[in-house]
């Protein structure tokens, strides 16, 4: 039997906290196209907050994630190299609690 190994490049990754420092445990975070708002990919945040979005295609991109009625969003850039490596954007959110 023959394995493959499969090369995943993480485009995005963060840490979602809210304002007054706890982490955002368990949430559902959304890459969002960012002409059409349409959702792409989703991921959750960890224990400690962290998400990852692995091999997302160039383009542009919202990052939103939401907790109840409370969101933070940012935009990112996703462009491989002339090598086709994905540099990996670090993007924090913060949501506000008051």
């Amino acid at each position: 039997m023959e394995t493959e190994t499969i090369r995943r490049q993480v485009a995005v990754g963060g840490v979602v906290k809210y304002d007054n420092g706890q982490y955002v445990r368990n949430t559902e975070v959304k890459a969002l196209r960012k002409s059409s708002r349409e959702q792409y990919e989703t991921c959750m945040t960890d224990t400690g907050g962290k998400y990852f979005f692995c091999d997302l295609p160039n383009g542009e991109y919202i990052v939103l994630a939401q907790v109840k009625n409370k969101a933070s969003e940012a935009a990112v850039t996703i462009k491989r190299d002339a090598q086709m490596n994905l540099p990996m954007t670090w993007l924090d959110l913060e949501i506000k609690t008051g």
